[in-house]
């Protein structure tokens, strides 16, 4: 088994959206129409809840979530 080496040049709110997005991804791999996301991240949580443009680090990541959660008929992240 691999050993994990955290990579210390990744920001941790980057590993915490990338893991939110691929969670969403899975759910729409499996057909599901509605999706309440929750997240140990208040930070990633509050940036797909703005509407207006995210303009951190991570602003691709926020926009890829954004629209992954409008390909569902209810999206809510909590």
């Amino acid at each position: 088994m691999p050993k994990k080496v955290p990579n210390e040049n990744v920001p941790s709110v980057a590993v915490e959206t990338i893991a939110c997005i691929q969670s969403i991804q899975v759910e729409l791999d499996l057909g599901l129409m509605d999706t309440e996301v929750k997240g140990d991240a208040l930070t990633v949580i509050k940036k797909l809840l703005h509407e207006r443009e995210d303009k951190s680090e991570i602003v691709a990541l926020i926009r890829d979530g954004k629209c992954l959660g409008k390909q569902f008929c209810t999206c809510i992240f909590k």
